[in-house]
């Protein structure tokens, strides 16, 4: 999403309700005086354990196009750890958070890839939108959504509404006694969120009830959150709803009034794609050219290949690292069981060859 500061310098922002403030990434995009170094601010990352600073850029005029500007402070990085760029593989200069929508209402349609904000009163919607109560704490808003992990045993989780998580869920088992990991599982890193690599166990879940829509067999990332003494950040959740699930609605969030609007998409319950390699993959390089190997998740075609973490990626498929990108590279690992990947990598001076057949990890 394009956004301007002060009516200057177009910028590439993403919709976060996971964040409470709006930030920008690069301090090197704004002047120095509208930043006041007198107080520091902390932002955490996907899993909530690492320290990351922040100043202040107070009374900032903040437009999105041309349909919203808003007066209003925004967190600026002192250095850029949340790692967006690498993580998403496209050029990213900041974060639009909720203190943003407030006093409107946020559409969000993925298919089309559209965003529309709307005034209290110009939305209305048809018998076709499904309306959901949420909880706003802190400014980010939640769900409480009926799941079931292993069995019949129904759970009422505290989800997070999270558009800039790239996952379909993510659950806490430390959250609650009644929490079980499923009986499959895979261990290591296990997805990417903003901040760097998530760490924990990936599976599926037997069913999740988002508003009478109902996902079965849904993949889910596992991961214990540190419990930290700042009250105000220790919000009590259960989990994260990720975009990978909201991406299979119209999405409206009122924020005023604490309403979430659904909008089912044409099989929204179909399957949901996960990777069948075990790479986990970044990119890097001032040009965003360069495609590593982040980790491997132990076990996986990849690491059982003999690819090591830091491999730099020359060739994949027939496809060379001008012409690759992290998009890509995603969709291809994504691909039917028994497809074989062939990958030629840069390891230190030496160039090193690779093949293996991708496979269910669950």
């Amino acid at each position: 999403m394009t956004v301007s500061l002060n009516g200057k310098i177009p910028l590439r922002f993403i919709i976060d309700t996971g964040s409470r403030y709006t930030i920008l990434t690069k301090k090197v995009l704004i002047h120095p005086s509208n930043i006041s170094f007198d107080r520091k601010f902390i932002v955490y990352g996907a899993d909530r354990s690492q320290d990351i600073g922040a100043f202040l850029a107070p009374n900032l005029n903040v437009s999105l196009g041309f349909e919203v500007t808003k007066k209003m402070s925004i967190l600026v990085l002192d250095e850029d750890l949340l790692r967006i760029e690498q993580i998403i593989g496209t050029e990213i200069h900041g974060i639009l958070g909720t203190d943003f929508f407030q006093f409107n209402l946020l559409s969000v349609n993925y298919k089309e890839e559209k965003l529309t904000i709307y005034s209290r009163s110009s939305f209305k919607p048809s018998r076709q939108w499904k309306s959901m109560p949420m909880d706003l704490n802190s400014g980010k808003p939640y769900l409480s959504v009926p799941i079931s992990v292993r069995d019949s045993a129904q759970i009422d989780a505290r989800l997070l509404i999270d558009t800039g998580a790239d996952l379909s869920l993510i659950l806490h088992p430390n959250a609650r006694p009644d929490f079980e990991l499923p009986i499959q599982i895979v261990e290591g890193e296990i997805g990417s969120g903003l901040g760097g690599y998530l760490e924990g166990y990936l599976g599926r879940i037997k069913r999740l009830d988002l508003g009478g829509y109902e996902f079965k067999n849904l993949i889910t990332h596992f991961q214990n959150m540190p419990i930290l003494e700042d009250s105000v950040i220790d919000v009590s959740r259960d989990g994260v709803l990720g975009n990978r699930l909201l991406s299979r609605f119209k999405v409206c969030f009122d924020f005023y009034k604490h309403d979430l609007y659904l909008k089912p998409l044409g099989k929204y319950d179909r399957g949901f794609d996960y990777d069948r390699s075990g790479l986990l993959l970044v990119i890097q390089g001032e040009m965003l050219n360069k495609l590593i190997v982040e980790g491997l998740i132990p076990g996986s075609p990849g690491e059982e290949a003999g690819l090591l973490a830091g491999d730099l990626i020359l060739r994949l498929n027939g496809l060379n690292r001008f012409t690759l990108n992290l998009e890509t590279a995603t969709r291809l690992l994504q691909k039917r069981v028994g497809k074989t990947i062939r990958v030629r990598v840069k390891r230190g001076k030496e160039i090193k060859q690779f093949r293996f057949e991708l496979r269910d990890l669950l």
